[in-house]
């Protein structure tokens, strides 16, 4: 059994419990997962039917460019000083109240209420996926440590360990995607037909509207909104731009105000619950300084000679005089920028960049085209619920799968799966013609999308945490930035470019990451390599 040292004796942050009682990472875990499913179905749910509920005039696409865009410049510039010096559950607090105001700007979708709310969403949304992934490593390392003090004899890697954590939180996170697509079905479809449309004009004329072959060498002179064949990879949104749409072009895809009202009360009431939950219940994670700081002092102590558990005891009230601990913090900030600048320009860095822009790209394709091209164009707005219930059961599913199967196939191998699940997706997605009798076949597609974004939500940290785990913070910051910039790319070209075309720049985008993670891979293993040579010539010396 491990000894205690004068470093375990001191109150840091890792030992302040939560509301559960004594600490504990597996029931944090819970916690974390239960509050966090709340807030991501609530906010996923909007966020997924924006290109459907505020389709006139591209008003949902553009709203979620802004965040998009914002949320990637912020997550380089603000997020990582928010994590490092306030710590990883405040950073995430702070980005889940972004997410209720932009929820809440949703019972009245205007130009001039949503895009406000979106800037702001954006410039706290990037501290959301990097808090609880430095949240969620937290805890798994704290869990591997105590494995290891139990077990020292026992091989098991840190990674699998931050495999399993994160399996369970992301299972949590698609459980409440299943959780609020069944409540979303429901708002949708118990108020059909009994009232009008959210946003809907009279007396306008039907525009000519630009349709797309089936093939692209073959010409159909009808109307997208008669023939579904025009639906799926033919779908073009930029059939929508036009501010002459009338009632009957968009009624497939507008929902009543009374479900919109329905839904937005639900996401409102589901986001300031888990805001509380994480507030009340869930210990503070240390932040970089604060441990730092702490480490300083127990050195110093035990420097000074203070052997006794009291002595060791920190005095919030002893404090370093005021001009000292400004003297610290302006030289933290320099720290941190030039942290920032070495992790980002990074041959490492560099090579996982595609990666983590083609994670956004994909994220965007299965919020924005597929609702709108494989789901509202084919079968109508109200069943949007139903198919993303197919999706997150498929995406609870996987994310099980996964916290059981990357620890034992190991994360290469894992990520060979994951490009082959997701080029089968694309095929898929392409070469399906709707029709009346293969309407069905858009739930199908809807089981291989949540197998892809399960996979990829599971694959991202445990990325991260593999090339960067001496500069966390700098990389999940990094990792948010370019999935927001790809998220961004892809509900910008959603406007101007039909479907089947985005689909073959997402194969593209999928081609060009795994060969630059391949790169990565080869320069880590000569990296560890060189790492391992000076520490035995060290030994030998």
């Amino acid at each position: 059994m491990a000894t205690e040292t004068k470093k375990d004796l001191l109150p840091t942050p890792e030992t302040k419990p939560g509301c559960s009682g004594k600490f504990n990472p597996y029931k944090e875990v819970v916690i974390m997962g239960v509050s966090f499913m709340l807030i991501y179905c609530c906010y996923g749910s909007v966020v997924g039917l924006q290109s459907t509920i505020n389709i006139k005039g591209g008003l949902g696409t553009t709203s979620l460019m802004v965040i998009s865009i914002i949320s990637a410049v912020s997550s380089l510039t603000l997020v990582p000083f928010i994590i490092d010096f306030l710590g990883a559950k405040t950073a995430l607090m702070i980005g889940e109240a972004g997410s209720v105001l932009f929820i809440t700007a949703n019972f009245y979708a205007r130009w001039y209420t949503l895009m406000p709310a979106a800037v702001i969403d954006g410039f706290v949304d990037g501290a959301i996926w990097p808090g609880s992934g430095m949240y969620i490593t937290w805890l798994g390392t704290k869990a591997f440590r105590r494995f290891k003090n139990r077990h020292p004899d026992k091989e098991i890697t840190k990674e699998s360990f931050l495999s399993r954590y994160f399996g369970y939180f992301y299972t949590f996170m698609f459980c409440g995607d299943l959780l609020t697509s069944g409540l979303t079905t429901l708002s949708l479809m118990a108020f059909t037909n009994l009232g009008p449309p959210a946003e809907m004009s009279s007396n306008q004329t039907q525009p000519e509207l630009e349709t797309m072959p089936v093939n692209e060498s073959d010409a159909m002179e009808q109307s997208m909104f008669g023939d579904i064949s025009q639906c799926g990879a033919n779908e073009c949104q930029s059939n929508f731009m036009s501010a002459n749409l009338t009632d009957e072009d968009l009624e497939m895809y507008i929902p009543s105000k009374n479900s919109l009202y329905l839904l937005c009360g639900l996401g409102m009431a589901f986001g300031l619950t888990a805001i509380a939950i994480q507030f009340f219940c869930l210990p503070p994670a240390p932040s970089r300084y604060e441990q730092e700081r702490k480490a300083k002092k127990a050195l110093k102590l035990e420097y000074n000679g203070a052997t006794d558990r009291h002595e060791t005891k920190l005095d919030d009230g002893k404090e370093e005089n005021d001009e000292e601990n400004d003297d610290n913090k302006v030289a933290n900030v320099r720290k941190e920028m030039r942290m920032l600048l070495r992790h980002f320009v990074s041959p490492l860095n560099l090579l996982v960049i595609p990666f983590l822009f083609y994670c956004g790209l994909y994220i965007g394709f299965q919020l924005t085209e597929y609702p709108r091209a494989f789901v509202s164009c084919v079968n109508g707005v109200e069943q949007v619920g139903i198919a993303y219930v197919v999706l997150s059961v498929s995406g609870v599913s996987t994310s099980v799968l996964c916290s059981q199967l990357i620890p034992k196939i190991g994360l290469r191998r894992f990520l060979i799966i994951v490009f082959f699940v997701h080029l089968t997706i694309y095929l898929v997605c392409r070469f399906w013609v709707p029709t009346v009798d293969t309407k069905w076949a858009s739930y199908v597609i809807a089981v291989i999308i949540g197998i892809g974004g399960s996979s990829i939500f599971n694959t991202m940290p445990l990325v991260t945490n593999r090339f960067f785990e001496d500069s966390l913070a700098a990389a999940f910051g990094t990792q948010n930035c370019f999935m927001a910039f790809g998220y961004a790319f892809s509900t910008g070209w959603s406007l101007g470019v039909c479907v089947y075309a985005k689909i073959y720049l997402l194969l593209g985008f999928l081609i060009l990451a795994f060969v630059c993670l391949i790169g990565a891979e080869l320069l880590r293993d000569r990296k560890l390599k060189q790492k391992k040579e000076e520490e035995e010539k060290n030994d030998i010396a």
